[in-house]
């Protein structure tokens, strides 16, 4: 459902997104992963395991659109080719969903079977300074390396 309201903004649900803004996966993976080394830097754990996760969820998005053929649903999702269903899912649960649709499709994508994410949150947002060890953020964050990676090979393999 698709409300356009003379303020400009386009609202989806409980989605908002502004009417000028279309997706960009891919460049929103690395905008989000250069802010995590960057907090990462500073000591700044929290925030820097939260971004790594949006990193990763834009890659992985980026790789359903670019490489399976997934497209925006009237909602605002990502839907999952294989499935028709929109993916309602970010870094902890993308993950899976990217993996067993490459299995499916007996892609070459060069992505980590085992989930770095599994324990990965976007309500982690709404954690304390302290709510994220740095063994877990580091996991998280060369998780998001990794799907950024995944992507650039991609990139390279498919010249998308």
């Amino acid at each position: 459902m698709r409300v356009d309201l003379s303020d400009g903004w386009v609202r989806r649900r409980c989605y908002h997104l502004p009417m000028s803004i279309q997706p960009n996966f891919g460049s929103a993976a690395r905008k989000h992963f250069k802010d995590a080394e960057l907090l990462r830097g500073h000591s700044r754990i929290a925030n820097s395991d939260h971004l790594s996760g949006l990193a990763a969820e834009c890659a992985l998005k980026q790789l359903v659109q670019s490489v399976f053929n997934g497209s925006m649903n009237d909602s605002g999702l990502m839907v999952n080719p294989e499935t028709n269903k929109g993916m309602r899912s970010h870094a902890d649960k993308a993950w899976d969903e990217v993996i067993l649709l490459a299995q499916s499709r007996n892609s070459s994508l060069a992505i980590p079977v085992t989930n770095p994410f599994f324990d990965w949150h976007v309500s982690g947002r709404y954690g304390g300074e302290d709510s994220v060890g740095e063994d877990v953020e580091k996991r998280h964050f060369e998780g998001a390396r990794e799907a950024i990676k995944a992507l650039e090979n991609a990139q390279l393999d498919w010249m998308f």
